[in-house]
């Protein structure tokens, strides 16, 4: 597994990342709100406790090696844009492995402390 991340980030290219600026932050900002929303929209239809439902989005934010490997593939298969896929990938993996396990954290607490 060490080897698969190595050889995934060896392949990001940092200056694609300021070409990419704009699409990669939609990626962001969209995956965010997609993660929020859907946790949120199943923690309803569970009848999960409203704290529960709050912070369950959050606390699916951090990603790796399945966003990678899917870019990987895609990266393949559409060789005149793989680039792209790719470096959105793996750009927006170090930022969601950066923020990712401290919002997960703070949701843990969150619900944790509430459901006591």
């Amino acid at each position: 597994m060490v080897v698969f991340f190595i050889l995934a980030g060896a392949s990001l290219e940092l200056m694609s990342l300021l070409e990419i600026g704009l699409m990669g932050f939609a990626f962001i900002v969209l995956r965010t709100l997609g993660k929020y929303l859907g946790a949120r929209i199943g923690g309803v239809a569970s009848g999960a406790n409203q704290l529960t439902t709050e912070w369950i989005g959050p606390a699916l934010l951090p990603q790796a090696g399945v966003a990678i490997g899917m870019a990987l593939v895609a990266s393949h298969h559409f060789e005149e844009d793989g680039h792209i896929l790719l470096t959105i990938a793996i750009g927006s993996t170090i930022v969601f492995e950066l923020i990712g396990p401290v919002i997960t954290h703070i949701a843990i607490k969150r619900v944790g402390n509430q459901s006591r």
